[in-house]
This record gives structure tokens, C-alpha cells and sequence, in this order.
């Protein structure tokens, strides 16, 4: 502001003023908050608090040399503590307090109370002189707030860093015992080894989706007799109650548009479209009882095999449209079905009623 005349000169706070390269001055710009008279406002950009919101003045010089305050954030222009606190602190101290004039919403009757007060101040009359002789106790009470206030931000920082997840190194042998614990390898294929497996290993999942989310859409398949879903840890296990629920769920996740029938890794599902997850069917597992730091282990586990997941993805994808397409339908035989197809055409086929002829002689 050293292109701007001393007599014109805004009162604005070291903290507010900052580091400033460039000052804009707009003359009768705005109406002041609070005599309501237009003043010339400065608008400035403090780098120090921010890169890209600027700071301007909401007062008019008058009210704020009144009061003695900065003309952008209203605090006290020497000591920086709210003008409530300071005139308490002034009262308190038997000192006389500044005359703001009387609070009333008649624009009329502020503007006038203003040319009065900017009287005042040209005459020397200047109720802020009472500052000086309290000197002392606004300074302590301006440390005293500044240290609350440091106090309080090292005890929010404290606490998110409590809660803040620890990051935990794993290195190959850890990762490869994991992944043998845990299905991530597994698939949704089904034969005759497996064909009684009615439980499914979901993982990678944003640790936001609503556990309700999961469970709506395992229920459209057959009824879910257990369900545990660990957010932390970004996986969760299904079981369902009959084994022709969980065979036509494996089924629906091969045939979506992320996957083939004859897939030989995880399914890729994505409900709602917003959470994805990779599904893999499984026997009995309990992932209410994993600890804290196995729930970190298995999240980053999770993330790393999703980027593994979705290298083959792109794999098979490039592969596929590699091949010459065919135009004629070809039925597939018997013996060229997927296995989990196989398995529920049998059951199906058990299923039927066999047809009676029945002749009847009128």
C-alpha cells in the first residue's frame, strides 16, 4: 500500500494484511455493516492464509477507529481479541468504556450517529485513548487467549492423529500368507469338488459403502444367513441359506458386463454404481474376529490385489477382441459348459416331476 496517501491509509491487522504485492482500492465500493455509509473498500490476497480466497475491508475507517479494530476481520487492531471480550476486560478494570452509540436498525439514525463520531475523532476527542492506560491487562489477556487457542489446535492435532490409521509396511512374505489365508485368489467357478460351497469372500470395497447396500442385493438372490462386513479391513463374507441362491449369485456376477462365464479369478461387481468389489466364493470364514492390525494388513492386501485384478482385466479384454468375431451361433455342448452351469442344469434336472400319460375310458 505504499502508493496509497497516509490520510487514506485502511486499518487492517499485520495478521490479515500479510504478505501483499497488490492492493485494489475501490472507491465508495460497498455500504459499511455498520454505520451503513458507503466507504472505499481494499481488496488485497494474503498468500499466507490462503491461495486463492482474498481478504477485503467490511468497515468504514471511522467506525473502525472508533472502536479501534481492524477494518477486515473486526478484532481488536493492536492486540487482536474480540472487541466483546476487550470492553468487558476495560469495564471490569473500572476504566470508561468507548461509546459506540446506540444500537438501533434506522439507517437514518446510524449515518448520523457516524458524521458525529468522525466529528469526535477530528477534534481529538478519541474514546479509544482509554486503551493505553489498560495496556497491560489487554496484553496479558491477549496471551492468555492466544495460548487457549494454541492449547486447543496441539490438542486437535493430537486427537486426529490418534484416530488417523497407522500405515503398516508388509513385505512379500507377509503379503503371500495373507493372500493363503484369504480367499483373493479364489474364483466363482464351481465343480464337483466344490459344489456344496454357499459362502462368498467380498473385498476391496470403499470402506463408505452402507453395509445395507451389500445385504439388499445378496437378498434378491435367496436369503442370507450370515453376513459380516468389515469396513476397516475393506472385506466382508456372505453365507447364504440355500445352496441354489448362492449358485444363480455366482452365476449373475459371471454374466454381468465386468466378467465372462468361464472367468478364473475374482468377479468384479458394482453396486450402485459407485462401489466396486471383487467376489470369490469360499467355505466357512469368521472376519469377526480379526484383530486391528489384520484389519490394516487385509485392507492394504485388498488394494494391492485390485490393481493385480484389474492388470487381468485388461489382459483378457485385449485378448478377446484379438480373436475374429463370429457371426453364426454355435450351441454349446454339454460337455463345453461352465462348471457352474453344469452344476445347476443337473440340479434342475433332479428337480423336474416326471409326466404320467393317463388314459381315461368314458
Amino acid at each position: 500500500m505504499d502508493n496509497i496517501p497516509k490520510s487514506e491509509l485502511p486499518l487492517i491487522c499485520d495478521k490479515c494484511y500479510g504478505s501483499v504485492s497488490k492492493v485494489v482500492k475501490h472507491v465508495n465500493g460497498e455500504e459499511c455493516k455498520i454505520c451503513t455509509r458507503p466507504f472505499t473498500v481494499y481488496r488485497w490476497q494474503n498468500r499466507q492464509q490462503s491461495a486463492n480466497k482474498s481478504n477485503k475491508t467490511i468497515i468504514c475507517n471511522t467506525c473502525a477507529s472508533i472502536r479501534n479494530c481492524c477494518q477486515s476481520c473486526m478484532l481488536d487492531i493492536e492486540f487482536g481479541i474480540p472487541l466483546e471480550v476487550r470492553d468487558t476486560a476495560l469495564k471490569m478494570a473500572g476504566l470508561e468504556m468507548p461509546k459506540y452509540g446506540s444500537q438501533t436498525n434506522n439507517v437514518e439514525l446510524k449515518q448520523v450517529q457516524a458524521v458525529k463520531q468522525e466529528a469526535a475523532l477530528a477534534s481529538g476527542n478519541h474514546p479509544s485513548n482509554q486503551f493505553s492506560k489498560a495496556r497491560d491487562l489487554l496484553t496479558k489477556l491477549a496471551k492468555s487467549l492466544q495460548d487457549r487457542r494454541q492449547n486447543s489446535t496441539s490438542e486437535t492435532n493430537e486427537t486426529k492423529a490418534k484416530n488417523a490409521p497407522s500405515t503398516i509396511t508388509l513385505n512379500t512374505a507377509e503379503i503371500n500368507k495373507i493372500v493363503q489365508k484369504y480367499p483373493f485368489h479364489g474364483t466363482l467357478q464351481v465343480d464337483d469338488t466344490n459344489n456344496q460351497i454357499k459362502g462368498y469372500f467380498f473385498f476391496g470395497f470403499p470402506a463408505t459403502l452402507p453395509q445395507y447396500v451389500l445385504e439388499d442385493y445378496l437378498k434378491k438372490h435367496g436369503s442370507v444367513k450370515l453376513l459380516t462386513v468389515i469396513h476397516k479391513a475393506r472385506c466382508a463374507y456372505a453365507l447364504f441359506s440355500k445352496q441354489e441362491a448362492a449358485d444363480k449369485f455366482a452365476l449373475s456376477v459371471l454374466n454381468n458386463d465386468f466378467n465372462a462365464s468361464d472367468l478364473e479369478y475374482p468377479g468384479l461387481l458394482l453396486l450402485d454404481n459407485k462401489y466396486p468389489m471383487r467376489i470369490a466364493r469360499c467355505g466357512p470364514l469368521n472376519l469377526s474376529t480379526v484383530s486391528g492390525d489384520m484389519q490394516k494388513k487385509l485392507s492394504q492386501v485388498a488394494s494391492k490385489e485390485l490393481q493385480n485384478l484389474a492388470a487381468k482385466d485388461v489382459k483378457r479384454k485385449q485378448k478377446k477382441s484379438a480373436k475374429p468375431n463370429v457371426t453364426k451361433s454355435v450351441a454349446k455342448p454339454p460337455g463345453k459348459r461352465s462348471g457352474l452351469e453344469e452344476v445347476i442344469m443337473k440340479k434342475e434336472q433332479q428337480t423336474k416331476k416326471p409326466k404320467f400319460n393317463v388314459d381315461v375310458e368314458l
